[in-house]
């Protein structure tokens, strides 16, 4: 092989090598600015995970017991429907029931189950009928979320114009005297009591008539 036959090899072999580095770099640019793409993307969405998380704790506070005095409670009493009587003629039975109000700022939780319900009937100062008298062996405790400013209202229940004692408080118990008796009705809610007086008669603890 002559000298310049040697020469242009060893070039094509320089060259070569050179094309092989080239690439093998370009090669190692590429899987290093993909790794750097795929981290710069978790990190992202790591970054935005966490954000989503801090908002939605944000928009949802953790809601608690409704604090005392925020609650009020009335008692009501009229017909079967909810609307509100105070007369009741000899075929009509009075049905009772109580509104409960937020009266906060803020969502609660409060306990409206039958287990912390409590109605009593009164005459002067004389008890004619309590609903603890009654088998309250099926009570329960139902604990609810009270929307802020909200009010909402039991179903009503029948009283059976009789007076209740440690043998029960429905049918066949003694009957009340009626026609034109005056009595008052008040309940008890989760250790909330209804108005004995107010400002407002309205907010005050039912005066109704049995004829």
């Amino acid at each position: 092989m002559s000298d310049n036959q040697q020469t242009v090899f060893w070039i094509r072999r320089a060259v070569v090598l050179v094309a092989a580095l080239l690439i093998l770099g370009l090669i190692g640019f590429g899987l290093s600015a993909l790794i750097g793409s795929t981290n710069q993307a978790d990190s992202t969405a790591v970054e935005q995970t966490e954000g989503t998380e801090e908002a939605t704790d944000e928009q949802e506070p953790e809601i608690v017991d409704c604090l005392p005095g925020t609650v009020s409670v009335t008692a009501e009493i009229g017909n079967a429907d909810g609307e509100v009587d105070l007369d009741f003629n000899p075929t009509e039975l009075p049905h009772m029931w109580y509104t409960v109000t937020n009266n906060s700022g803020v969502d609660c939780d409060f306990n409206v189950g039958s287990a912390v319900t409590f109605f009593e009937i009164t005459s002067g100062s004389e008890l004619i009928w309590s609903s603890r008298d009654c088998d309250r062996s099926m009570d329960t405790n139902e604990v609810g979320v009270l929307k802020a400013g909200a009010t909402l209202a039991s179903p009503p229940m029948p009283w059976e114009k009789v007076r209740s004692s440690s043998t029960g408080c429905g049918a066949g118990q003694r009957d009340v005297i009626t026609g034109g008796a005056s009595y008052f009705l008040s309940v008890e809610l989760n250790g909330v009591l209804s108005q004995t007086d107010a400002s407002d008669p309205a907010d005050s603890n039912p005066q109704f008539l049995l004829y």
